[in-house]
């Protein structure tokens, strides 16, 4: 950065020219604190472990997996103070419980339905002689 006044060059992040002494920078040399970082508040991220597991045993084990790793992510991210991180971190837990959840309903009513149709297949046979 060089001087309006003198012409010199000064550093880059000189607040004024050390050769004249010409203020380069509103402020001069006052300490300026960096900007305040944003509170958030870090009981507001719900980590959707208990329904995590629960669709794990209940529902689909393979797809319940990935539920619990994300949901056990969100309290160590908070303590770190990454809210952002934790935040994604819930929302991927509570897809995958959906995703588990929807997928073993599906091979639930799947399941039923077979089960269903050889017993009507059985007692049509039964009825018929055979």
């Amino acid at each position: 950065m060089y001087c309006p006044k003198c012409g010199t060059q000064n550093n880059d992040s000189a607040y004024s020219c050390y050769h004249c002494g010409t203020q380069l920078r509103p402020g001069g040399n006052v300490y300026q604190p960096p900007p305040p970082q944003p509170y958030y508040p870090p009981q507001s991220v719900p980590s959707h472990l208990v329904w995590a597991i629960l669709v794990t045993v209940l529902c689909c084990i393979w797809l319940g997996i990935p539920a619990i790793v994300y949901a056990a992510q969100v309290n160590s991210k908070l303590a770190s103070g990454d809210y952002p991180g934790a935040m994604e971190s819930s929302r991927k837990a509570a897809m995958w419980c959906w995703i588990a959840f929807a997928v073993g309903l599906i091979g639930q009513i799947i399941y039923f339905g077979f089960y269903f149709a050889y017993m009507v297949a059985m007692v049509g046979l039964s009825a018929s002689g055979y």
